[in-house]
């Protein structure tokens, strides 16, 4: 069998013709699925105790720290009241606390260790680096450490206003409060790193 020019070109015709029809009836096949049409079959046959689960609360960017506790050292890792799961308390009940006359002496144990991170926020972005200029020095005369980023967005440059500060999880409520004084309701999380 012979492979010329004019097959090679029908032969790649006839694989792209095919590609595309099998995408086009892959289109009108699963046109028809709608999952959500079948929730209320579903629902008639779930247990009951699955119907009567409490609607999950969505995190915020902020709440989604598991890659940090991964990371973090065993000091750091200390629960915090409130963090244990509903299960994890109904599964562990806490051991009965014995009732003593005198408390033992003993030296005073050093305070946990409190994690801080670095935080990041787009507090702005403009067209023009003037009005980011004018932000940036706004909240550096507030005490609020910020920078200016540049970014292309269809060729036309953007200016960034980033603020970033170094606290604990319970003082970025602070930063956050001046942010608001500033008239700056909304920030933009960008991110949050061990400091």
């Amino acid at each position: 069998m012979e492979l010329n020019l004019s097959r090679a070109l029908s032969l790649c015709a006839f694989a792209v013709l095919a590609m595309v029809w099998s995408f086009i009836l892959g289109v009108f096949v699963g046109r028809g699925y709608n999952p959500e049409d079948m929730l209320p079959d579903m629902v008639k046959v779930l247990p009951d105790s699955i119907k009567e689960m409490p609607a999950q609360k969505i995190l915020r960017p902020e709440e989604l720290d598991f890659f940090y506790n991964l990371r973090s050292t065993p000091a750091e890792k200390s629960i915090q009241p409130g963090a244990r799961s509903q299960s994890a308390a109904l599964s562990r009940p806490e051991p009965p606390v014995p009732v003593q006359d005198d408390p033992p002496v003993s030296s005073p144990e050093p305070a946990a260790a409190v994690a801080t991170y670095i935080y990041s926020y787009q507090v702005g972005s403009f067209q023009t680096m003037n009005r980011a200029i004018e932000l940036q020095q706004q909240l550096m005369s507030q005490g609020i450490t910020a920078s200016i980023s540049d970014a292309f967005v269809n060729d036309n440059p953007w200016y960034r206003v980033i603020v970033e500060f170094e606290s604990t999880d319970q003082g970025r409520s602070r930063v956050m409060q001046k942010l608001r004084s500033q008239g700056i309701t909304e920030p933009v999380f960008r991110g949050r790193r061990p400091s």
